[in-house]
């Protein structure tokens, strides 16, 4: 996993280069505004008494009369100045598309300002060069008296036209140097604007460029909401009536149940890491460069993942779980390529898929999840519908590559994924399973709640994974 500062963690090399390349220009950017009002503002020490004197001049009454306006006048000019840096440093931040997206207009609105000041600003040296020359020509500008109105000093008569003169061509000097380096500033600005409505374009489009199933969510809805055909589990037909409304269900005494069990009774598969991670995925069609991220010029097969019900054993609730792999995109006529079906806790699934998911996912887990919460810690009641729609969620993010290939390969084998080279189940041992069979008491005839689970017999537990490879095994 990549971290970054302020525990920022992403999920590819590309969103992280992006968020990195925002937040630094946005940074920049707010130095350079703040460092050029400050030479703008306090090249002329007078251009404050002067603002206010107009208004004194005009008997306007105003705030600019009072002795901190002109504190006052900077700072609101200032935070003014700040306000799109801001929106793209917390829209990379925090993954926020809005002021991504505000951000990006303002740099395209700013960028072209900018040019129009740039053109202005040279305008304006060039024609300070001629100012002396054509008004001592000519012996009267219009301008120049009302440019002196304001202004106080010891060593020119600025009550006439040549004292005027002469004082405004002392200062052309710093004027110059002033506008030279507000023009070279500009530049600098211009150029991070335009990088910066680029790349946090491409930031915010990021989320929907690596995967057209969440083109506003759209696709995974349809996706989730579909249901399930029926399936024979245990020798009862169960159907999954997931959508978009909350499962209903009378309550039971199963519903108790929950997944607090102790640290040491979950033993889920360690975790791959690594080149590891490129090995476990080859076999599967998932082609991995690195364990972060996929390699280019290919796709992910089609994985579907669905919770079916689900069985007791002892006094813990055991989903059933099933898998389907497709080589390529699925179709209603073709049967997938690798089926399997598999049964897991709760307590399973939350340490083993989902803090995983949204450990790696980092900020981006709100926005490839909205709406699709996962099952409650305690009374889980409708537990299975909120995992059958977690779960598809997941599936289809792992197959449109929005997830990075540690977290496939991870959840593959907490899945039990079948060993597609030696055709056998893989080294993945879970202590509590669901047993071969179905029990046969019933909920009066559960263990009391105050029982130890490390009390479990674990001699009666099995491992009742069931895996299929159809005729396209054979040719794959």
């Amino acid at each position: 996993m990549v971290c970054y500062p302020f525990h920022m963690k992403f999920h590819s090399t590309r969103l992280r280069t992006l968020t990195h390349r925002v937040l630094c220009l946005s940074g920049t950017a707010a130095v350079l505004v703040t460092f050029n009002y400050v030479v703008f503002v306090f090249a002329d020490p007078n251009m404050f008494d002067e603002f206010r004197e107009s208004y004194l001049q005009d008997d306007t009454t105003s705030i600019f009369m009072q002795p901190y306006s002109k504190y006052l006048v900077g700072v609101n000019a200032l935070i003014l100045a700040l306000i799109v840096p801001c929106f793209g440093f917390f829209g990379a931040k925090r993954n926020n598309r809005p002021c991504l997206g505000c951000f990006v207009c303002c740099s395209c609105c700013g960028g072209c300002l900018h040019v129009l000041h740039a053109i202005l600003m040279i305008l304006l040296l060039i024609g300070l060069s001629s100012v002396e020359t054509v008004c001592r020509r000519n012996g009267s500008c219009v301008g120049i008296m009302e440019a002196c109105k304001y202004r106080k000093s010891d060593d020119y008569a600025l009550d006439t036209y040549e004292g005027c003169l002469d004082y405004l061509v002392s200062k052309f000097p710093l004027a110059y140097a002033g506008l030279g380096l507000v023009l070279g500033l500009n530049s600098v600005v211009i150029c991070f604007q335009c990088f910066s409505a680029r790349w946090g374009y491409e930031l915010h489009a990021s989320g929907i460029s690596q995967g057209k199933a969440l083109l506003f969510h759209s696709l995974l809805l349809k996706v989730v909401q579909q249901p399930s055909p029926s399936t024979a589990i245990n020798g009862h037909q169960q159907r999954s009536h997931c959508t978009q409304q909350p499962c209903r269900r009378l309550p039971g005494p199963l519903d108790a149940m929950d997944d607090t069990v102790d640290d040491d009774f979950i033993e889920l598969p360690k975790q791959l890491t690594g080149r590891d991670v490129a090995l476990f995925l080859d076999p599967f069609g998932f082609q991995a460069s690195t364990q972060m991220d996929w390699q280019k010029g290919t796709e992910n097969p089609e994985f579907t993942i669905r919770v079916h019900g689900h069985s007791t054993c002892g006094r813990h609730l055991h989903y059933i779980i099933e898998c389907h792999l497709w080589r390529g995109k699925k179709t209603p006529e073709e049967r997938p390529w690798v089926e399997w079906k598999v049964s897991r806790r709760l307590a399973h699934l939350r340490a083993g898929l989902h803090d995983l998911v949204k450990h790696y996912l980092g900020s981006s887990y709100q926005t490839y999840f909205c709406q699709v919460p996962f099952a409650h810690r305690l009374r889980p009641v409708g537990t299975t519908c909120r995992l059958d729609r977690w779960c598809s969620r997941m599936a289809v993010c792992l197959s449109s590559r929005l997830v990075p290939p540690i977290v496939a390969a991870n959840v593959l084998r907490v899945l039990g994924a079948p060993d597609l080279k030696s055709c056998e189940l893989p080294g993945v041992t879970f202590c509590d399973q669901m047993c071969s069979e179905a029990d046969s008491h019933g909920p009066t005839d559960l263990p009391t709640q105050d029982g130890d689970d490390s009390s479990l017999d674990l001699s009666e537990t099995r491992i009742s994974e069931e895996w299929s490879l159809s005729t396209r095994s054979a040719t794959g």
